[in-house]
């Protein structure tokens, strides 16, 4: 689904994004104030909305490179998308030195 919104979107202006898997709801992150990290964000968005343990989320963590992640109780597991000229790549990576929400 990510893939399929950068390729109709693009990266630029990614906003983060949250799925509970307790009720599959997305969320959108927006309003985020300038200056305002997105990687913390929406770590904070997380932690505000108790959903430590049971989601799904994305974000850009760089220029051309958006994180995705899983995060359930039996662990997490992380994916980058990078945006190349041949189009969007994927690689599973460990988890990210910005993250510090377990896993």
């Amino acid at each position: 689904m990510t893939i399929r919104i950068l390729e109709e979107d693009g990266l630029d202006g990614y906003l983060p994004t949250l799925i509970s898997l307790d009720d599959h709801k997305i969320r959108v992150l927006e309003d985020i104030p300038l200056g305002i990290d997105h990687k913390e964000a929406i770590q904070d968005w997380i932690v505000r909305s108790r959903l430590l343990h049971s989601y799904i989320f994305a974000v850009q963590s760089e220029r051309n490179e958006l994180t995705a992640g899983i995060c359930t109780t039996s662990g997490s597991e992380f994916l980058a998308i990078f945006d190349t000229e041949e189009g969007f790549k994927t690689q599973m990576i460990a988890k990210p030195e910005w993250w510090h929400l377990g896993g």
